[in-house]
């Protein structure tokens, strides 16, 4: 089937599901507020005047489909779901404000022109949900990360089962109204904050058989720091551990040569 839809500039709490050899064209679309936007196997959509998505939308892209979205420049409040061989590109991407990715099965999805990213919902979210042999998300360009919700929660950056997020370039981390960012690499999964220097309040869990190096942060305050059995925990210019909580547990492995103060915590 078909569906051309030239004069369409707002789409705003509905269902679009593309599948197999349908085609959605809908070139003058600039915005998209709630609602869902799914592609199937087989299905290949452009969107190319599209250029924010916000009120929660949900974009799904499963195995063997294409979505491009050429001129999208800012998210607030969505959610993208990339699986298997399913591609979503976004060239123009710069800022990211509420939005969640969820990559499964191979899945890769770069972002080079994000340069922060921010969250205010209130509530336990996974913000960052990457898990599978191959699966990546890259935002090598993002330098800040800022939680800001209202309340007192924990969010949460996860890479699990051999996937992976690139953060290479991310400088600093500010955690607000007693939020938390949890970080939690695990079975085979990684994280790259090779670049990260000032972390808020953070809990840091490398799980078994992960290894997660923050070679450029220099200080930790307020931060629950666990290394798992199997897991390893590398920081080397590491001089200040204040009021922060570190567990190792079996052949875990927690190395930080530089650090030459701990002032309370464990």
């Amino acid at each position: 089937g078909t569906i051309h839809a030239p004069a369409l500039t707002n789409l705003t709490t509905s269902t679009v599901l593309v599948s197999g050899a349908g085609v959605f064209t809908a070139a003058a679309l600039t915005s998209m507020s709630g609602g869902s936007l799914t592609l199937d196997s087989g299905a290949v959509v452009s969107l190319p005047g599209l250029t924010s998505v916000t009120g929660g939308a949900g974009i799904t892209v499963n195995t063997g489909a294409s979505l491009t979205l050429a001129s999208l420049a800012s998210v607030s409040n969505g959610v993208f779901a990339i699986s298997g061989t399913g591609t979503f590109t976004a060239p123009a991407l710069a800022t990211l404000t509420d939005a969640r990715f969820v990559l499964r099965s191979g899945a890769v999805v770069s972002l080079p022109a994000a340069t922060s990213y921010t969250w205010t919902v209130n509530g336990y979210y996974t913000l960052l949900d990457i898990d599978g042999t191959g699966s990546s998300l890259n935002l090598p360009g993002v330098t800040t990360f800022t939680l800001n919700p209202s309340g007192g929660y924990t969010d949460y950056l996860s890479a699990t089962n051999g996937g992976h997020i690139d953060l290479s370039a991310l400088q600093t981390v500010t955690t607000l109204n007693g939020s938390i960012l949890a970080v939690t690499p695990a079975s085979g999964g990684s994280i790259d904050l090779s670049a990260l220097t000032a972390f808020g309040t953070t809990a840091i869990t490398a799980g078994s058989g992960t290894t997660l190096d923050l070679t450029s942060l220099t200080a930790l305050t307020n931060a629950s720091v666990t290394v798992q059995d199997g897991g390893t925990l590398h920081a080397p210019a590491l001089t200040n551990l204040t009021t922060s909580t570190t567990t190792v547990s079996g052949a875990g492995v927690f190395t930080a040569a530089a650090l030459t103060s701990m002032s309370g915590g464990s």
